[in-house]
């Protein structure tokens, strides 16, 4: 394991600990980060490396922005962002970043077809819990109060 992902995986037991221990008053950034700082003084020794994942964090952080929209380029009276996204098996990731200005109408419609599916992805995701709240819902008797795990599959 590289010394990114032990220290990107120390943070994520943190965050297990802080969930675990906040119950149904549930979590905040600010209070992780406490806790961050609070093991790296305690551990320094675990976070050797972090410089470097900071840097990788920011240049995925970057690149996962979502681009701004620039009045200076429109079709049809909609606004383009500065850049699309768009397929490319070439890649690691599958996926290509293109100026707008200097994309084709042929990865515009890519990118089109990317954020239907991706769309159509996160809808099918929000019925799948929205089904699961009303089935949690329905076994605790009406009760909004319910704790799921008083009702979980048994």
């Amino acid at each position: 394991m590289s010394e990114r992902q032990s220290v990107k995986n120390r943070i994520r037991d943190i965050e297990r600990e802080y969930l675990a221990q906040a119950g149904g008053l549930g979590i905040d950034p600010g209070g992780l980060q406490d806790l961050v700082d609070k093991d790296r003084q305690e551990y320094p020794e675990k976070y050797k490396g972090s410089r470097d994942e900071m840097v990788h964090n920011m240049v995925v952080s970057v690149y996962g922005e979502t681009p701004k929209e620039l009045p200076l380029f429109k079709i049809a009276g909609v606004t383009l962002t500065e850049s699309i996204t768009v397929p490319d098996r070439s890649t690691p990731s599958g996926f290509r970043k293109v100026e707008t200005y200097s994309a084709t109408a042929n990865q515009a419609r890519e990118c089109a077809i990317l954020k239907m599916r991706k769309g159509a992805e996160v809808l099918a995701k929000a019925e799948s819990y929205h089904k699961v709240a009303d089935l949690a819902f329905e076994r605790g008797e009406g009760n909004p109060e319910t704790l799921l795990r008083d009702v979980l599959d048994k």
